[in-house]
């Protein structure tokens, strides 16, 4: 499915819209991914032309997702998730580790299929502690911890201003 042409040019989309509206994220996202293959050629993004490390199809055909985070996600990153058959080609960029999300059911003789891309935290402390545990680099859980103010300002300076999208050359 990952070959196939427009799944590859859903990715892009998606990868896009992230650019588009948060290009220093796409920035970190980008380098965050392309540092990890070259760490380890084994490693291949699943498309070219996406800065997302992870995809997920859900292909139902009654995909239902309870109320939740996705608190191993990357705490300001976001997920890109776009409707294949409900509402086809819809696409949202959500922070699905901090907000509470769910789709609603659907009818029985409805379907709902989707596609998600996302950025596990998990792949960017891996990259920050210099392709090690945070443990192998030395960095104690109350240490970790005591990071979280500053890494979640870091991510915030990675997000847009309303200003900077009006005076944007597109």
């Amino acid at each position: 499915m990952l070959q196939q042409k427009p799944v590859r040019q859903i990715a892009h989309f998606g990868s896009s819209l992230v650019r588009l509206f948060a290009p220093r994220m796409y920035a970190h996202y980008s380098t965050t991914l392309a540092s990890l293959c070259v760490r380890d050629p084994s490693l291949k993004p699943n498309f070219a032309r996406s800065v997302f490390s992870c995809s997920t199809f859900n292909l139902g055909p009654h995909t239902i997702t309870r109320m939740h985070t996705d608190h191993l996600n990357l705490p300001f990153g976001w997920c890109s998730i776009t409707a294949l058959k409900f509402l086809p080609g819809s696409t949202i960029l959500i922070p699905s580790a901090i907000l509470r999300h769910c789709n609603t059911p659907v009818a029985p003789a409805e379907r709902r299929y989707s596609f998600t891309q996302f950025s596990p935290g998990g792949i960017f402390r891996w990259a920050a502690c210099s392709f090690r545990s945070a443990k192998d680099a030395g960095i104690s859980a109350k240490e970790l911890s005591s990071m979280g103010p500053s890494r979640w300002e870091e991510g915030l300076g990675m997000l847009s201003k309303w200003s900077e999208l009006q005076n944007s050359p597109l």
